[in-house]
């Protein structure tokens, strides 16, 4: 069961360039075995690497206001290495050496764009057909990207797409040569179920069988092991309480290996919040320096909900007795292994 795979920026993005992630290991083992060949464009590699760059300048600001302000910081352990001479575009050659890795190591195949019909593209565009619409009018990069994608595919094997974007799905759609998935674990899900059904039907009912207890287990990994913040600059959280906490969607098995096995879901979480906002009615402005010269706060609560992507690893899976459902969990991914930020506007 070859395939052939193209992966959009949109999942670069979701993966927040992290190409030690295991979802990545496991798509170049899935490559080295015989089973993809891995596809992309000259369009979606300057599209990678220009939001590469685009985030590191987002953050550039930021390192620069603590290396100014947090000078009190300097010798200690956790931020040494912060101001170090030009650690930021260290950092971002970092990033891009390690795609670069990646992609050799996947032995990407490039598809040419510079044999797409322009007149066909400015069509699309005019007429807001897929991957244009009206509130989407740029999306070159991806019209050219995707009907090179179908152009290629009309004399070769049908191509999958990983993509998380709307539009690119509406295309998708409308061109049966190409299948979309939304995520690297839906596809490796796919790999997983057709070679491997008899695991794969019993890793299911383990989790089946355990629903309540994994539930239960990410609730404690979430508030007790995971780094929750505030993303409003003047406001500290003082506690959070859940108020449910379940899984959504689709369960998918994204590896199987030995006795183990790795998850791919979603969880739905919601919360009650106990916050200290800025109270700038009792706090003093300075117009000239633009910041606050007196910081009062007040206390304030939130309610909302969240929406967490989660990879659970189950170890010793009794793969001889299908009526055993012990479960052991061996390692958790909450949310790509990315902070969890609480909106108070949202």
């Amino acid at each position: 069961m070859h395939k052939n795979v193209f992966i959009d920026t949109s999942i670069y993005i979701q993966q927040n360039f992290n190409f030690e992630h295991n979802l990545f290991e496991d798509l170049i083992h899935l490559i080295d075995s015989g089973y993809i060949s891995l596809y992309s464009t000259e369009i979606t590699h300057f599209e990678i690497i220009s939001n590469i760059e685009k985030r590191a300048e987002d953050v550039r600001a930021h390192v620069k206001s603590l290396t100014k302000k947090g000078g009190v910081f300097r010798h200690t352990s956790p931020f040494k290495s912060v101001f170090e001479k030009n650690i930021l575009d260290i950092a971002l050659n970092e990033i891009k050496e390690s795609y670069r890795i990646f992609t050799k190591e996947a032995a990407v195949e490039n598809i040419p764009v510079n044999t797409v019909d322009i007149n066909m593209i400015f069509n699309k565009y005019f007429t807001h057909q897929p991957p244009f619409s009206k509130k989407k009018k740029t999306e070159f990069p991806d019209a050219f990207v995707l009907e090179a994608l179908k152009k290629w595919c009309s004399s070769n094997k049908q191509k999958i797409i990983i993509s998380k974007d709307n539009d690119m799905r509406d295309f998708c759609n409308k061109n049966e040569d190409l299948t979309l998935v939304d995520s690297l674990a839906e596809l490796l899900d796919k790999f997983t179920s057709n070679d491997q059904l008899k695991k794969y039907n019993h890793v299911y009912n383990v989790y089946v069988q355990n629903k309540k207890a994994i539930e239960e287990y990410v609730m404690f990994n979430i508030l007790e092991n995971h780094n929750i913040e505030i993303a409003d600059t003047y406001a500290y959280l003082e506690g959070i309480s859940p108020e449910e906490i379940k899984v959504i969607g689709e369960v998918l098995v994204s590896r199987i290996y030995e006795k183990k096995a790795y998850l791919n879901f979603t969880i739905y979480f919601s919360y009650k919040a106990w916050l200290s906002t800025l109270d700038e009615s009792n706090s003093i402005y300075d117009s000239e320096t633009k910041g606050w010269l007196i910081e009062e706060y007040k206390n304030d609560s939130i309610e909302n909900s969240l929406e967490i992507p989660i990879g659970l690893e189950i170890d010793d899976i009794d793969f001889e007795d299908t009526q055993s459902y012990g479960l052991s969990i061996s390692n958790i991914d909450i949310n790509n292994n990315q902070p969890i930020f609480i909106h108070i506007n949202k």
